[in-house]
């Protein structure tokens, strides 16, 4: 459902775009914007858009998360670097767009256990994980400052964690949506809202 919703956004936003009569020189070369989507699951994400060349354009996003799902509490820092290209006569950084990005994120989890007899007690792990992946998205600015930002793509997750203590891997195995350890495929999507300057 999220993902037929990112890409009914992005084929409006193909609408609306060729209305937009300005050039490419008269573009922003910077853009700061707060991803909406990840404000849904507690996790501020801030992303800074610098533009290179006519067409181009680097970010970079940082990201923290104190969230707590499943009886897990997560702690961490995250960065994702990203490179974008703009085909578009608009040139960056408006219009549609594709990107090459990768993430990286270090946290820690808590739980406790609960065991017939034994007090509960807490365990604890450290987990990092590494993204990478294509997105397509579109960047369309309102009154020539405030920018709405719709992405999608495939993506490749690689996890690793280390228990401490006592901890195991089962103790953290009803977490949802989250890969612990090995490799997979997965989607990133998101909504950002910001301004040019």
């Amino acid at each position: 459902m999220k993902v037929k919703f990112i890409i009914i956004i992005l084929v409006l936003l193909g609408m609306v775009l060729p209305n937009n009569n300005l050039k490419a020189q008269d573009n922003k070369k910077n853009v700061l914007t707060l991803s909406l989507t990840n404000l849904f699951i507690l996790t501020p994400t801030l992303y800074y858009e610098r533009v290179i060349g006519e067409k181009t354009s680097l970010q970079l996003g940082a990201f923290y998360t104190g969230i707590k799902t499943s009886g897990v509490k997560f702690d961490g820092l995250g960065i994702i670097p990203e490179f974008r290209f703009y085909p578009g006569s608009y040139g960056a950084p408006r219009g549609f767009y594709c990107a090459l990005f990768a993430k990286y994120q270090s946290f820690g989890l808590t739980t406790t256990v609960d065991m017939a007899g034994i007090p509960s007690y807490d365990v604890e792990a450290a987990s990092s994980r590494i993204v990478g992946g294509l997105i397509m998205g579109g960047q369309l600015y309102v009154e020539d400052v405030v920018v709405l930002d719709v992405f999608i793509g495939p993506s490749v997750v690689s996890a690793n964690t280390k228990y401490k203590g006592t901890a195991t891997e089962a103790d953290f195995e009803d977490i949802p949506f989250i890969n612990l350890e090995g490799t997979r495929v997965g989607i990133r999507f998101g909504i950002s809202l910001g301004f040019g300057f």
